[in-house]
């Protein structure tokens, strides 16, 4: 009897073993332990196409219906669903981050068991950067520069060659993305600097892409003018690559040498810069050439629209008609007329002859600057009459029509006529004189 009662209370005892371990297994098919779902990203930054591997840690046992959602803005993609884990509650995914915009950007998970809420996110930084649509080349080869990353809308992007700024700003999309293409500057064989920067965004931020100028293109010497057009007194910049290196390069305008400057131990000159002389509109040739006979040209235009004779002739305003300067002798009269308007640089000359026809001038000046001049003391103008008149160029070579002559007098007397005045007065005086002394005494 007493080993009947032993045998039904270890059957007893069993039952509710067994029941325990049932409610146990019960309990582990929702919630198998007690640590928070999260995901772990490697890495946890770069710039957009970047691939970033997800691991899912402490989801529950075989857990389904897994999706992985990267946040864009204001809203998110799915970026992986139909996930499992796997009996230990891991799980492993990967993907490239699409285009967005620069910061911190989270990434979540949802799954059969665990919510958004209940799984830790991660977050992944995106970083602005560019690519290129090719990293080899010819001068002259045009280039597109893609950006990514940058601020969403952000303004005032441009980009830089060798720190040297090319082409016009333009604006990201609401994603940060943008291109701006532009045509391969004159530059030595070998790898150049890409950069690219904006109002939010600095140059420092972005990882500079190097673009390669083949050996074979950039053989032939070539220079660059800027500006290429203007007018004359344009200050013109001329830079050049392709040349002898540490040799004496020298610039000339329609072969006249306006600079020089040492080329650097890769074929490259730069900062000669000179006035653009007065010229006809239209091309003038700039040449750049080296100690050892490598030579290159580039035109540049001169603006200018032809103006009428009339819009180039001046009104002479003095001496003026029918006046007299100075007393006697030789005298340095100042002339003056009204100054040209024009938008190209205005030249005078100043004619002075005894007749109307200005057959031989006694005076001939031109290429003056100011609408005025004075006389020097040796070209001062005796005592007579004289006519008088002026013509305006403009800096294109377009000139103006004389204006009509004025005459004016120059002094009283010339020196020797008041020189034989004096002379007569004395021996007037003297014969006045001895005239008195004879009728006194007699």
């Amino acid at each position: 009897m007493k080993m009947l009662r032993l045998v039904v209370i270890a059957l007893i005892v069993g039952l509710i073993a067994i029941s325990f371990v049932g409610v146990a297994r019960n309990t582990n098919a929702t919630n198998p332990c007690t640590a928070t779902a999260q995901l772990d990203i490697s890495p946890t930054e770069g710039v957009v196409g970047t691939t970033v591997t997800v691991e899912g840690l402490y989801f529950n046992e075989n857990e389904g219906l897994i999706e992985l959602r990267y946040y864009i803005d204001r809203g998110y993609m799915t970026v992986a669903d139909g996930i499992t884990a796997n009996e230990d509650g891991s799980w492993e995914s990967t993907f490239k981050i699409s285009a967005s915009s620069k910061g911190s950007h989270k990434i979540d998970a949802t799954g059969e068991y665990n919510s958004l809420t209940q799984v830790k996110d991660a977050i992944f930084i995106v970083k602005p950067g560019i690519s290129l649509s090719k990293s080899l080349g010819s001068i002259g080869d045009n280039i597109t520069v893609s950006g990514s990353g940058f601020v969403g809308s952000e303004t005032g992007i441009r980009i830089t060659y060798d720190g040297t700024l090319l082409g016009s700003s333009t604006e990201a999309d609401n994603s940060g993305s943008w291109t701006i293409s532009f045509s391969v500057p004159p530059s030595t064989p070998g790898h150049h600097h890409i950069d690219a920067w904006g109002w939010s965004t600095s140059a420092i931020e972005v990882s500079d892409q190097e673009f390669a100028v083949s050996v074979a293109a950039s053989a032939t010497p070539a220079i660059a003018l800027e500006p290429s057009s203007g007018q004359a007194g344009t200050k013109l910049t001329v830079s050049g690559t392709g040349f002898a290196g540490k040799k004496m390069v020298t610039v000339s305008y329609d072969g006249v040498e306006r600079g020089s400057a040492t080329i650097d131990n890769k074929g490259n000159f730069s900062g000669i810069i000179f006035s653009v002389p007065q010229g006809i509109g239209g091309k003038h040739t700039v040449t750049a050439a080296d100690a050892e006979g490598n030579k290159a040209n580039a035109d540049f235009i001169m603006q200018s629209q032809p103006q009428p004779p009339t819009a180039l002739t001046p009104v002479l305003q003095s001496p003026l008609p029918g006046s007299r300067v100075g007393f006697l002798g030789s005298v340095s009269p100042t002339f003056q007329w009204s100054p040209v308007i024009d938008q190209n640089v205005v030249a005078y000359s100043l004619q002075i002859a005894t007749s109307a026809g200005f057959a031989t001038p006694s005076l001939s000046l031109t290429g003056l600057s100011q609408a005025t001049y004075t006389l020097t003391k040796q070209q001062a103008l005796p005592h007579g009459t004289y006519y008088w008149r002026v013509k305006a160029t403009d800096g294109a070579g377009y000139q103006g029509s004389w204006t009509s002559p004025y005459f004016f007098k120059v002094a009283l007397f010339s020196l020797w006529q008041f020189i034989i005045m004096i002379v007569l007065a004395i021996a007037l005086i003297g014969i006045l004189v001895h005239a008195i002394r004879r009728s006194y005494y007699y």
